[in-house]
């Protein structure tokens, strides 16, 4: 993450997941994105998770080349960012999480959230406390497509 390519990357690599090239066929088999999870993160997460499910290999080919400057549209530290960042994270781990990693990491994010909340009030952002619990609310309502 932010290290400049010097020549340095010259064998390919899988890892857990990426943002880039993908194949057609991967798509036409496991489908899109997920349209719940919204620009927030995430959702190349969950899309690469879900390939590795269905037998695909998330790989970085160092000779290929991509630039990314990041949202231009999207304010940081906006509730919309809040919320679907928020969201897309606990909808991430409800979907794809074991039932004893799910609890750990509920359990971990919960009280994780809990605290950014009262430190948005301290911050004297109560919209970005709103944005924090109505990201778990959303969860909640959409808890069916979880079991």
């Amino acid at each position: 993450r932010n290290i400049k390519d010097r020549g340095q990357f010259t064998e390919s690599l899988e890892t857990h997941f990426l943002n880039g090239l993908i194949r057609r066929s991967v798509i036409k088999k496991i489908g899109l994105y997920d349209g719940k999870m919204f620009a927030g993160g995430f959702e190349e997460v969950d899309f690469c998770c879900r390939a590795r499910k269905a037998g695909y290999k998330t790989i970085v080919v160092p000779t290929s080349k991509l630039w990314h400057k990041g949202s231009r549209t999207i304010k940081r530290g906006s509730y919309f960012l809040i919320f679907n960042s928020y969201k897309n994270k606990l909808r991430y781990i409800l979907k794809n999480y074991g039932m004893l990693e799910k609890l750990l990491a509920l359990s971990f994010n919960l009280s994780y959230y809990f605290a950014k909340v009262f430190n948005f009030l301290y911050q004297a952002r109560p919209d970005l406390s709103k944005a924090m619990i109505n990201a778990v609310l959303w969860n909640i309502k959409n808890y069916r497509d979880y079991l």
